[in-house]
């Protein structure tokens, strides 16, 4: 809400990103004229680095369904947005979700959008044995688990609300 730019790049605290990333994707969006620019991804480890898998998907819909099933990584980093898009159309998570928030984001932007692209090349380094990140497995504490549960079905629900009356296909696949 805080931002005043034209677009927005999200990026984690404990991750980082290419020198070139937002050059790149600024570059690609004034090529493309895209609501959504995505960089891809790279899961880093101590012993690897892992490329997300890049799917890419002609209408929308099936984009978004690949987001809420998870066979594509939902995650809002590594997007160049549209502030507009964002503003125009009230686009949130749902306050306290820890877990899941980027999926409640990503279908929104998408299903908003009315042009994205893709920049091929790896801008983004989402680092997952950083000790203190919400997501490292030695955090997982049984309240740790019982909140990504709670925050998992919060997701599911916001998601499915969220598609209600726009498409029944969205919608069962937030079950």
């Amino acid at each position: 809400d805080s931002a005043t730019g034209d677009f927005v790049l999200f990026i984690d605290p404990d991750d980082n990103i290419h020198s070139s990333a937002v050059s790149k994707l600024v570059h690609k969006q004034l090529e493309s004229k895209a609501d959504v620019v995505s960089g891809r991804g790279v899961r880093v480890t101590i012993s690897k680095l892992e490329e997300f898998p890049l799917i890419i998907y002609k209408k929308k819909e099936n984009l978004i369904q690949s987001y809420i099933a998870e066979s594509m990584s939902h995650h809002i980093w590594g997007r160049l947005i549209k502030r507009s898009l964002l503003s125009e159309n009230s686009i949130h998570a749902k306050e306290g979700v820890n877990c899941g928030e980027d999926a409640q984001l990503v279908t929104q932007i998408f299903w908003f959008s009315k042009k994205y692209d893709w920049l091929f090349e790896n801008i983004y380094y989402y680092h997952v044995d950083n000790e203190m990140s919400y997501m490292n497995p030695k955090q997982d504490s049984k309240f740790n688990l019982v909140k990504r549960v709670r925050d998992n079905i919060e997701t599911a629900i916001f998601i499915r609300q969220f598609f209600s009356g726009k498409s029944e296909n969205l919608q069962r696949a937030a079950l």
